[in-house]
């Protein structure tokens, strides 16, 4: 490495480097399969941290909100209907 980059900049790249490798080995490892039912919770939770940015509220909770509905069990319900 160039003495002239910024310490902050070589431990980063250094940094990204570890991870890189660290990640293709976690992808020569990954396995994937279909969700089940069982996942639904799971599911619903993560649709909804989705949709929380960059307000930091979910507009489920807003739109939801005239009929008491929890907005979790109402993703997880829209999962599960065919």
């Amino acid at each position: 490495m160039s003495n002239s980059l910024p310490l902050s900049l070589v431990c980063s790249t250094i940094s990204f480097r570890n991870l890189f490798k660290q990640m293709k080995t976690v992808q020569a490892n990954l396995q994937t399969r279909k969700a089940t039912i069982s996942d639904i919770p799971f599911l619903a939770k993560i649709h909804y941290e989705a949709t929380l940015p960059p307000t930091n509220h979910c507009f489920w909770d807003d739109f939801l909100q005239e009929t008491h509905t929890n907005s979790l069990q109402f993703i997880a319900a829209m999962l599960q209907a065919e």
